[in-house]
Formats: C-alpha cells, sequence, structure tokens
C-alpha cells in the first residue's frame, strides 16, 4: 500500500471526524486547523501501524487486495464515525481503540469474503 493511500485513507477518517462533530467547527480549545492536523497525524501513524500488523498477519495477500479491504474497511468505520456509532466522547472505551479495532474487524470481516 502507497504511502499516498495512507494519507488518503486518513483524510477520510478525519472527515468523518469532522462531520460527527467530534472536531467542532469552533472549538472551545486550541483551533481547528491543529486538531486537523493532530487527527491526521493520528489516522497516518495509526493505519500504518495497522498496515503493517496486517501485512504479518497476512502475508499471503497481495498488495492491492490488502489496499482494496483496508480502503473498504475505513470507509465502514468512518460511516460508523460520521452516523456517532463511534461516540464523540464515550464513557465505556477510548475511541480511538475503538475506531483501530472497528477497522481491523471489517478488515478480518473482507479478507474471508475475498477467500
Amino acid at each position: 500500500m502507497e504511502h499516498i493511500d495512507v494519507i488518503s485513507f486518513s483524510a477520510r477518517l478525519v472527515q468523518a471526524d469532522i462531520i460527527s462533530g467530534y472536531i467542532p467547527n469552533e472549538p472551545v480549545m486550541g483551533n481547528r486547523d491543529e486538531l486537523i492536523s493532530l487527527r491526521l497525524n493520528f489516522y497516518v501513524n495509526l493505519l500504518l501501524s495497522l498496515r503493517n500488523d496486517l501485512c504479518e498477519k497476512h502475508d499471503d495477500i497481495d498488495e492491492i487486495l490488502l489496499a482494496k479491504n483496508l480502503k473498504t474497511a475505513i470507509e465502514l468505520v468512518s460511516a460508523e464515525i460520521s452516523c456517532l456509532y463511534i461516540s464523540l466522547a464515550p464513557v465505556l472505551y477510548d475511541r480511538d481503540e475503538m475506531i483501530s479495532e472497528r477497522i481491523n474487524y471489517y478488515f478480518q470481516q473482507l479478507i474471508v469474503l475475498d477467500l
């Protein structure tokens, strides 16, 4: 998976954060551009880490299928963020961990479907 894909996929997740209101239009603390930059960096690092983990677990999968399934998993998680299935301020779970777990979950489901 190309680095450009990771940036594009990360931007899609940031877009969902904006739509959901997790990144507010008028933040009380800091400024919006900084918050967007922080989330973009977070998602880039998350996806690079996930990609490496998935490559190790599924070394028999080619890069094209890996990128396709990861993109689809990210689109599904982005929808969960946008519709607030993944809460803005959860009490019982860590939001970022939930996002990572959901991407991994959907990726695993898509691998099963593609086999």
